[in-house]
């Protein structure tokens, strides 16, 4: 969940300085399987996320609302794939 919320205020904060921030698309693609595994994954894994965390609808997914992110470990003690 830290993962999340640096990636995703730390966008806030850029943008509220007029930058764009660029975070490395695997570590995107890991925290979205983590805390969103029921979600389908759809190309662009920075967008993937912010959709995931209600930030911005993607085309044919409108923006969410009332998510939840699981924070609890995994049931079966596996780790998101490298």
């Amino acid at each position: 969940m830290g993962c999340a919320e640096l990636l995703l205020h730390g966008d806030d904060l850029a943008q509220g300085l007029g930058a764009v921030l660029d975070p490395p698309r695997d570590v995107c693609t890991r925290v979205a399987a983590r805390l969103f595994p029921e979600q389908e994954p759809v190309p662009g894994a920075w967008d993937f996320l912010r959709w995931c965390a209600g930030r911005i609808e993607l085309p044919g997914r409108p923006r969410r609302t009332g998510w939840k992110w699981r924070g609890s470990p995994p049931e079966d003690g596996a780790r998101p794939a490298e």
